[in-house]
């Protein structure tokens, strides 16, 4: 599954329609109403993630590490000495 954070920003105005809808009341609007609050906390998580990974990116820019595959391997976290890290060294 790939996602971007335009994805996320749907999904989370669908989530706003979906808790506006003036027929739901009682249980379904509590239903609601817990969703909305996961999803907002799944969100936040989401978007800290991507702050991190521009802090990131800035970090390396900063050291001069601008090459693309560079970049993926510092994000991806690849420690595992296969093909990607060695492309970079």
């Amino acid at each position: 599954m790939k996602n971007k954070l335009t994805d996320l920003s749907d999904y989370l105005f669908e989530q706003i329609e979906r808790i506006n809808d003036d027929s739901l009341t009682g249980e379904k609007l509590d239903e609601q109403i817990k969703k909305t609050e996961q999803i907002n906390a799944l969100a936040e998580n989401i978007i800290k993630n991507g702050e991190l990974q521009y802090k990131v990116m800035v970090k390396a820019a900063d050291y001069g590490i601008v090459n693309n595959k560079q970049m993926k391997f510092l994000l991806s976290g690849n420690k595992e000495g296969n093909k990607d890290e060695k492309e970079i060294q």
